[in-house]
């Protein structure tokens, strides 16, 4: 049989495609003889020109091939290339000749180096695209890159093609000389095999695929020009200023040109290639060469046919230049009928191939790893040790002593340092007592008896890991180590030591609980701990009195005890309170430092914010302890006292009191009310079981959703960068994981465990029957192991770490940094701040073996705006991907869109109505029944919209849209209940904020403060939820996430008011037209202009009678008119309040 008849290329195409590099053999043993013409002579590996060791310039390909592995710099690479051109024209060859061997012999060392796999020739084609692009800047050398490629591979046409794949996406080559090469007199041989038109068919989808993307965003951006333009002549409030209007215009006339230039590029490549056919055609004798004629005139057919459309517009020119009539009949007859295709479009029916989409949605539910695989490694040896005292950067003790709720202590100002912006963190006591030991709260939210794990660290743990001593001076505690509910005047709550099970579990370390009166014998004896706890009783602290009792105790303590030399020369004394006396205020209390400061800020007053973290920071920075991980680095909270960063040269974030964070929530952690132990009732002593989270990837997104709403409303230039990380999982390094895993306390068996499950296993592949040799799997963790998200966030933590850690890291506001598994993002104020990351990337990279892929790194503005320095200044870094409010596409980050703009709203909506229209009609074609109809629906078509809603908010007209083409997929009467759905993921949020017995998510409490401060009326409040009038205009865009929030809160309606009880600062803080049971519908409050009056304009709280009263005019009221008119109204019963 001839070579080049069907069924022979038909068997061949089929062989070739099962043999890979590995298989070649075995597939050529197992087929018959008269088969064995078929196959290749060799097996499909590449074929090196200069691999002959008599070859001139085999030493030559070496050096070349050395600095490739080594990954010497492109400038190095150009300098030793410009160095062989130098020898070749010293040796008397023309420049042509020059270009042309230096190109060929640093192409080929390239694609050797590269062609142990796909991801190896693409990196280093990545790794060096500077020099291929500089190699490639004529015609000519473009065409020859083609060729030395296709002689490379000759006997590999998938990586062939792959390749020539990439280096049109990367600009190398263009499409002229694939398809020059194509037409070739060498490839007539290869006529019959599918690879070289399939190559041609791809290119041309190339081409296509970049005029229709042009075209598809000069479409949105005309839309959303005309959309805006009605808009302005509609209404008379100018949405859009002159300067954006214009700007939106400018980038009209960029696209239009641009699509302007790839029209006439494919005009120019459909061209070539009617000519190209025509020229081969008529050259080839069909007589002789049957088959090379059969086979060419077949894809001649097919590509035209295929492309009728896109020929459409320069069909005369073809005619004209291409077809003319002297051609062969048959190749005309071709053409006419392309042209009657054309002609008669609307008439005919014409199916042209149908692209398969694949979408998955894979979603991971990682199980929140326990406090210590996020804190410092555990301490083995406790206990206190009698030494010479460890001198402090600033101070060598630090002594805090607490009272409850808050009280004036005035007179004593004037000897130390005033706090008058110190905050605690919550309601009530025992979690500030614990956060103040642990940087965090771990969830608690009430004082019932809680026992943390003893694997949790705590600042005891970090002071004596350093060899430093701790004490905590309990007054009136029965005896030394108690650690009882309450006993007298002595309560647990307030010694955060004994809720670690860590040193309550711990007999020595026990004794350093002691009682009150044992502080003065230490401050005589001169052995003073370094870290001291000063508790007073229930009494002297004000709890069980009153403030006048606990501010006579505490002078007579000054006098009689801290007013002692000894004391006060080397130790720093904290007197705070642990909390304010409820949630509706701000939870700011009265603080003031004492003894070892400087004299001349004595009766002074520092405005810095603080919280009871803050305590940790200083006392970590002044003896380098390091850190806990957790609050105490989060440097919006955790400022080190002012007197002493100077010192330390440390970096404070100064925040404006608008952009404080409100501090009266629980900050999600391990033990939450519903795992509370009544030890106090049994007397029993039990520990806490970990409370273990479904960390959503949409948790991350609504943190993010956030950031980017808060610096869109204050004009925040800060920029964001989502990492690309090279092959993350399978670059993590066994004795970088080993050791990591071993600092984060884990047991050594556990370990090695998990180092022979990921790291010292073998694989055999089943192929038909036949097992391959063992293959070592020497590093790699597995991606879409169950364990993997968990052990790459190990992996990941000391990169996150340092930049957390980093002082002189700025970020944005309270985040430097977002991860989920390998997604990582990282907030830059400035660009000290990327060279920071760097920094913190090349040190991670060396100890680790991370790799980052800067060129694929993307950049976005946070706050919408276009910043053309921060675009230059990326661009020379290598990252040239860039987001802002003009991009025609939202930013995807964790796959939720992130829309800044109205077009890429719309552009939104018309994709995904797309997806699920293109499902329908791949779907459509199967004979299902109906319930394989549904099925369908809800597991593969509808399921690709629940993720994206998680964040999204989509007009109803959206979802009518839906609901039809589904309705027309199932049964014109079906009524898809999609609303449904997408309320549950609005109930999701909700119950977050309202259900206080839930586990509280990770954004719970950014969220809330979102809320206090940007969407209630600068109430400070969450009323904004169950009152519209306070709802401020959605900051960022029509698409802002808490609309979802807002219809979910609004859907249930609202029970009878008159019912309602609310405290009297939150009843001031309410709209005026909530407050009234009877309003006409014409009443001048619920006009327009004066809907969103408050009460607090019209009413008072007199606290001499102990109720809400009118203003008077004596409290100088802004609408003195208003209220008069509203008072008469009330007296005459027109209106009725509540």
């Amino acid at each position: 049989m001839d070579s080049l008849a069907p069924q022979s290329c038909f068997i061949r195409e089929v062989l070739e495609k099962e043999i890979r590099l590995s298989y070649y053999e075995r597939i050529k043993s197992m087929l018959p003889e008269n088969f064995q013409t078929i196959i290749p002579v060799t097996a499909p590996a590449p074929d090196f020109k200069f691999s002959d060791t008599s070859d001139p310039l085999n030493a030559k390909s070496k050096e070349i091939i050395d600095s490739l592995r080594t990954k010497k710099s492109v400038e190095e690479i150009r300098d030793l290339l410009a160095k062989y051109k130098d020898e070749l024209a010293s040796q008397g060859v023309n420049e042509g000749e020059q270009q042309s061997l230096v190109r060929e012999l640093f192409i080929q060392c390239l694609l050797l180096v590269g062609s142990k796999s796909f991801s190896h020739v693409l990196n280093v084609v990545e790794r060096y695209l500077e020099v291929l692009r500089f190699l490639n800047s004529a015609p000519e050398g473009r065409l020859h890159t083609v060729q030395i490629l296709a002689s490379f591979w000759k006997n590999n046409t998938q990586f062939l093609g792959i390749l020539l794949d990439k280096l049109l996406n990367y600009r190398v080559i263009d499409p002229t000389c694939v398809i020059t090469w194509v037409f070739e007199e060498e490839q007539f041989k290869h006529a019959g095999r599918a690879f070289v038109w399939e190559i041609l068919k791809n290119t041309l989808g190339k081409v296509n695929s970049r005029v229709a993307q042009v075209k598809s965003k000069l479409d949105n951006l005309q839309s959303i020009h005309e959309m805006n333009k009605a808009k302005r002549l509609e209404t008379e409030v100018t949405e859009m200023s002159e300067a954006e209007e214009q700007q939106e215009l400018d980038s009209i006339r960029i696209v239009e040109n641009s699509l302007a230039t790839v029209t006439r590029e494919r005009k120019e490549v459909f061209l070539l290639v009617c000519q190209k056919f025509a020229q081969v055609l008529s050259a080839i004798d069909s007589v002789s060469q049957q088959w090379i004629y059969w086979w060419i005139s077949g894809w001649y057919k097919e590509i035209l046919r295929v492309n009728y459309k896109e020929c459409k517009g320069f069909i005369a020119t073809l005619e004209t230049l291409v077809f003319t009539s002297d051609l062969d009949k048959r190749i005309l007859d071709v053409f006419n009928e392309v042209k009657a295709l054309t002609e008669q479009d609307d008439l005919l029916v014409h199916y042209r191939y149908i692209n398969k989409m694949y979408f998955s949605f894979t979603y991971f539910i990682v199980i929140a790893a326990v406090a210590s695989l996020s804190s410092a490694r555990s301490i083995e040896t406790h206990g206190h040790h009698q030494h010479k005292v460890p001198k402090g950067k600033v101070f060598d003790h630090f002594l805090q002593i607490w009272f409850e709720n808050e009280a004036r202590f005035a007179d004593l100002a004037k000897e130390g340092i005033l706090l008058d912006n110190y905050n605690a963190i919550t309601h009530p006591s025992q979690p500030n007592y614990i956060a103040a030991a642990g940087g965090s709260n771990f969830g608690i939210t009430d004082d019932d008896y809680y026992n943390i794990p003893a694997n949790v660290t705590s600042i005891f743990d970090l002071i004596e890991k350093k060899g430093l001593t701790w004490k905590m001076y309990q007054e009136n505690i029965p005896s030394i180590g108690n650690t009882d509910y309450r006993i007298g005047t002595y309560v647990r709550k307030h010694n955060p030591a004994a809720s670690f099970d860590s040193i309550g579990l711990n007999k020595t370390r026990l004794q350093n609980i002691v009682g009150g009166d044992q502080f003065e014998k230490d401050i005589e004896a001169g052995t003073l701990p370094n870290w001291m706890f000063y508790t007073p009783d229930m009494n002297s602290d004000g709890h069980d009195t009153n403030a006048s009792y606990a501010g006579n105790w505490l002078a007579n303590f000054h006098k009689t005890t801290l007013n002692n030399k000894k004391l006060l020369d080397k130790t720093v004394i904290l007197i705070t309170f642990d909390e304010t006396r409820t949630f509706p205020i701000r939870n700011r209390i009265w603080s003031l430092l004492l003894g070892a400061i400087p004299k001349k800020l004595k009766g002074t007053t520092d405005s810095t914010f603080y919280t009871h973290f803050s305590t940790l920071s200083t006392v970590e920075h002044n003896w380098d302890l390091g850190n806990l991980g957790r609050q105490d680095t989060n440097k919006t909270v955790s400022n080190v006292f002012e007197f002493a960063a100077k010192k330390l040269r440390y970096k404070n974030i100064h925040i404006a009191e608008h952009d404080i964070p409100w501090m009266n929530n629980t900050i999600p952690g391990l033990l939450t009310a519903g795992q509370r132990n009544h030890a106090a009732t049994t007397g029993t002593r039990a520990s806490y079981q970990i409370e273990k989270y479904a960390l959503v990837p949409a948790e991350n997104g609504m943190i993010f959703s956030i950031l980017m709403e808060q610096a869109h409303v204050q004009k925040r230039p800060e920029i964001g960068l989502l990492l690309d990380q090279e092959k993350a999982y399978d670059r993590v390094h066994p004795m970088y994981f080993r050791q990591i895993m071993l600092a984060f306390s884990f047991t050594p068996y556990l370990v090695h465990s998990f180092g022979n499950l990921f790291f010292g296993n073998a694989v055999r592949i089943n192929i038909n029957g036949y097992f391959t040799n063992r293959v070592n799997q020497r590093r790699s963790l597995r991606q879409g192991d169950p364990l993997l998200p968990i052990l790459f966030n190990i992996a990941l933590e000391p990169f996150l770490r340092h930049i957390l850690q980093d002082s002189s890291f700025q970020g944005f506001q309270f985040q430097f940094v977002l991860a989920y598994a390998d997604d990582v993002c990282v907030l830059l104020h400035s660009t000290d701040d990327y060279c920071r990351l760097r920094h913190h990337l090349d040190r991670y990279g060396s100890v680790s073996n991370a790799k980052v892929n800067i060129h694929k790194t993307e950049a976005f503005s946070l706050d919408g705006r276009s910043y053309p320095e921060w675009i230059a200044f990326l661009a020379a870094q290598g990252i040239s991907k860039w987001h802002d409010y003009s991009s025609p596409s939202p930013l995807r980050y964790l796959g939720f869109p992130l829309i800044q703009s109205f077009h890429q709203y719309r552009y939104l909506e018309q994709q995904l109505l797309q997806i699920v229209k293109s499902q329908c009609i791949i779907y459509s074609q199967r004979r299902l029944s109906i319930k394989g109809r549904v099925t369908i629906v809800n597991a593969l078509i509808l399921s690709k919209l629940w993720y994206v809603l998680w964040m999204v908010h989509l007009p109803t007209i959206f979802f009518r849209r839906i609901n039809s083409v589904i309705c027309q997929f199932v049964w014109h009467n079906f009524k898809d209940q999609i609303h449904a759905v997408v309320f549950r993921f609005k109930i999701r949020w909700l119950r977050q904020l309202l259900e206080n017995n839930l586990p509280q998510s990770c954004s719970q409490t950014i969220l809330l403060d979102h809320i206090r401060r940007f969407h209630s009326g600068n109430t400070g409040t969450s009323l904004a939820l169950f009152f519209p009038l306070l709802r401020l205009r959605p900051a960022a865009h029509a698409n802002n996430f808490m609309q979802n929030i807002y219809e979910a809160v609004d859907s249930f309606g609202y029970a009878d008011t008159q019912q309602a009880k609310c405290t009297p600062a939150t009843l001031l803080r309410l709209p005026l037209s909530a407050t009234f049971a009877m309003i006409p519908t014409d009443y001048w409050i619920i006009r327009s202009r004066h809907k969103k009056l408050k009460v607090s304009q019209f009413f008072t709280y007199d606290h001499r009678f102990g109720c809400i009263r009118p203003l008077l005019s004596s409290d100088q009221p802004s609408s003195p008119r208003l209220i008069s008119k509203l008072r008469r109204d009330i007296h005459n019963r027109i209106i009725k309040l509540n």
